[in-house]
């Protein structure tokens, strides 16, 4: 019946089975949050709204004066987590941030992680 168990159905080694058998799956798609990502890879990874001040952690907007201090603690997790997301892809990274929202006049800007990418590895469309 449950938990630890050697060999129950509903024990964490079958249900990580059957986690990897969906992940196994040809032409699947997983959606998921970065935490749920960790330790995960695959051929193309969609990264979306990687806006400064929103991903990964919503930690503030400069372009309202709320930019998160380097030395912050909280910029090195947001920076760990940016790192567990770019890293997942093992041939095809796909990064999107929105410019204007519904039509704003503010521009939005993307991540600060998106200015450090190597230019030479970044194609913009």
């Amino acid at each position: 019946a449950g938990g630890s168990g050697g060999g129950g159905g509903g024990g964490w080694k079958a249900k990580k089975r059957a986690r990897e058998t969906k992940l196994r799956l040809k032409d699947a798609l997983w959606l998921g949050t970065v935490h749920q990502a960790k330790g995960l890879e695959w051929p193309a990874v969609f990264v979306v709204r990687l806006n400064e001040g929103e991903f990964p952690l919503g930690l503030g907007d400069p372009a309202r004066g709320e930019r998160v201090d380097e030395a912050d603690p909280r910029e090195e997790e947001e920076r760990r987590l940016a790192y567990v997301a770019l890293s997942r892809a093992q041939r095809h990274l796909f990064l999107s941030y929105v410019e204007h929202e519904d039509g704003g006049a503010q521009a939005q800007p993307a991540s600060r992680f998106v200015g450090e990418l190597p230019r030479a590895h970044v194609k913009r469309h």
